[in-house]
């Protein structure tokens, strides 16, 4: 992940939704690295593995 620094490191929840949505994988990492950070800010909120899959998902649309 270029441009992320350790304190970056993708929540394990965001690894595991990104590694079974290659779309939404793929799209992640087309994100400028400021997008790429909103995501994972977004994603260190989410309370459960639906909402995870659910914003994951929603990179696709």
């Amino acid at each position: 992940m270029d441009d992320f620094t350790p304190h970056d490191m993708l929540p394990a929840g965001l690894a595991m939704a990104l590694a079974n949505d290659p779309e939404g994988l793929a799209y992640f990492f087309s994100l400028p690295p400021k997008g790429r950070q909103a995501l994972v800010d977004r994603a260190r909120e989410a309370r459960s593995k639906d909402e995870m899959q659910a914003l994951v998902a929603a990179l696709r649309s």
